[in-house]
Parts: C-alpha cells; structure tokens; sequence
C-alpha cells in the first residue's frame, strides 16, 4: 500500500475537509476578519489533516506488515482469521465468530 493509495481511499474525507475548509474561509471573510488570520487557520488545518494522515497511514501500514509476516509463518493460511487481532483497522471486515 502506498501513500498515493491510501489517499485515494481516504478521498471522501479530503472532499469533506475542503468543503468545510472552504465555508469556513468564506465565512471568516465575510466576518470581515484579516486575510492573513484566515490564512493561518487554513494553513493549521491543512497541518492536522496531514499529521492525521500520516500517522493513520503509517499505523495502518505496520499492522498490515505484521499481518503478512504472520501469514507467512502460517502453513495454513486460512487460519489467520483465528490468529489476528482486531485493533479497529479491519474490524469492519473481520468479525469474531
């Protein structure tokens, strides 16, 4: 999984955030507030998001790798939906029996 990858996946949430980053820009400027407050405030924005992205993205990627290195270990690789442990990024996709 790349970062390019990942991002894709996430596109919703991007769309949501510049939709939102959007209003609120055009608001505050309505507000009469300086250009360079709002400015700011995007630029904060747009620092969260990524770090949020980053650290996801990279979490993500160390579960997946573990996961791999387990199911490699395996020499039955169905079994690894009884060896894996749910920590919230395929709970969605795995449910214990």
């Amino acid at each position: 999984m790349s970062f390019k990858d990942y991002l894709k996946s996430r596109a919703s949430v991007l769309l949501i955030n510049g939709a939102a980053l959007l209003v609120l820009s055009v608001y505050l400027l309505l507000l009469k507030n300086p250009g360079a407050a709002v400015v700011v405030i995007v630029a904060g924005w747009f620092l969260v998001l990524a770090i949020y992205f980053f650290v996801r993205f990279y979490s993500m990627k160390k579960y997946f790798e573990e996961l791999l290195d387990v199911l490699d270990g395996l020499d039955q690789r169905y079994l690894i939906v009884q060896i894996v442990i749910p920590n919230g990024h395929l709970c969605h996709i795995i449910r214990p029996a």
